[in-house]
């Protein structure tokens, strides 16, 4: 966990100051009794200070795993002090890693509250709104960690704003709402780096059900690009093709299909239907064209 500077005083008890001398060195055991002995003897100047070795209690339970004790020291500290955001982190992050993801959430607002430049704050949120299933809140939360953050955090607020967006994805598929399953689909595949085969076949598959088939032609592009071997993509793409009346582009994909897949049924019937389509529009054209001007061609 982050430390921050103003946890320390520089007018701090003999006990206190050896304890927190014991934590820079990682000895947190022994930095347990200075702690203790600090608060029985001395005299504190100030809730605040009395504050901080309550903390600092919390930090070196939290080290060695007495994770009730730390959590009840943190408390104190916030009991005694309530304006400290670290306090509020460091309580929240330790009740994500019991899975109490509501009192997690609370710590964190109040963390934020504090200080609205607390990227971490941001992701630890949206880890625990990710799941209590609130994939909205969480999205929100993992996109003001990319915009804050640097290095790991980056890394990995990309990473679990990609697993929101496709649950949340999924979600709105499974009830319906197409426009917005497009429009966290686009952000996914956006996110390259961290976007599969799988999601991008979604995305194009919504496009072709929404009939915006210029644009799951692009994505089915963008599949193919990848994957040159797959029949399927070829059909898909040549059915776009063929529902924009580019009846060629669409024979052409449709006659690749069936030559990385013979038994393709879907690429069988596309070419029927392509050459059907065909047919009818140079019948509309000749329908078009006035009986005289026939005649004089023939």
């Amino acid at each position: 966990m982050s430390r921050d500077e103003s946890l320390v005083s520089e007018s701090r008890p003999s006990r206190f100051e050896r304890g927190l001398e014991l934590v820079q060195s990682k000895l947190f055991s022994e930095a347990l009794g200075y702690f203790d002995q600090a608060l029985l003897h001395e005299h504190f100047q100030s809730s605040r200070i009395k504050s901080q070795c309550h903390y600092w209690l919390g930090e070196c339970y939290f080290a060695s795993e007495l994770f009730e004790s730390a959590l009840l020291h943190y408390s104190l500290a916030i009991d005694l002090d309530s304006t400290n955001s670290q306090v509020f982190f460091d309580r929240g992050y330790l009740e994500s890693r019991l899975k109490h993801h509501s009192n997690a959430i609370r710590d964190f607002d109040q963390c934020i509250l504090l200080n609205a430049e607390y990227s971490w704050a941001y992701f630890h949120r949206g880890w625990n709104q990710f799941h209590l299933a609130a994939y909205e809140e969480a999205i929100q939360d993992f996109r003001k960690a990319l915009e804050l953050g640097t290095g790991d955090l980056i890394l990995a607020a990309r990473e679990w704003l990609c697993s929101s967006l496709k649950a949340i994805s999924k979600f709105w598929l499974r009830n319906g709402n197409l426009e917005l399953v497009v429009s966290y689909l686009e952000e996914l595949v956006q996110l390259q780096d961290f976007c599969n085969l799988k999601y991008l076949q979604m995305l194009s598959g919504v496009y072709s059900d929404l009939r915006r088939h210029e644009e799951a032609n692009e994505i089915l592009t963008r599949i193919i690009d990848l994957d040159p071997r797959n029949s399927a993509s070829f059909a898909h793409r040549a059915y776009s093709f063929y529902k924009m009346k580019l009846f060629d582009y669409a024979l052409k994909d449709y006659q690749t299909a069936l030559e990385l897949n013979p038994n393709s049924e879907d690429a069988l019937m596309g070419i029927e239907k392509v050459m059907a389509g065909k047919l009818k529009l140079q019948q509309k054209i000749l329908q078009s064209i006035p009986k005289a001007k026939v005649v004089d061609a023939a």
